[in-house]
């Protein structure tokens, strides 16, 4: 609709890190030492703060195409 794939936007960045992130945590009980309670809450509670960043932090705290950040914009090269 913009005219590309991918313009490195914020709200664009962080969903993909949030998406990797929630990956992680799904993928991380495949490794032995690491399956176990305490590994996946903490884990889950990095990728819960990954999507409070992804809302609150990108909307109003970063300056994007998506955001309601006030002042000037991050200059994205083309």
């Amino acid at each position: 609709s913009w005219g590309r794939y991918w313009g490195w936007d914020s709200k664009e960045t962080w969903a993909l890190v949030s998406i990797l992130v929630y990956a992680v945590v799904l993928h991380i009980r495949f490794v032995p030492k690491l399956n176990n309670q305490y590994t996946f809450a903490v884990s889950s509670m990095f990728a819960y703060w990954a999507i409070i960043m992804t809302y609150f932090g990108v909307n109003f705290y970063l300056s994007g195409m998506h955001s309601y950040a006030a002042g000037d914009p991050v200059p994205v090269p083309d």
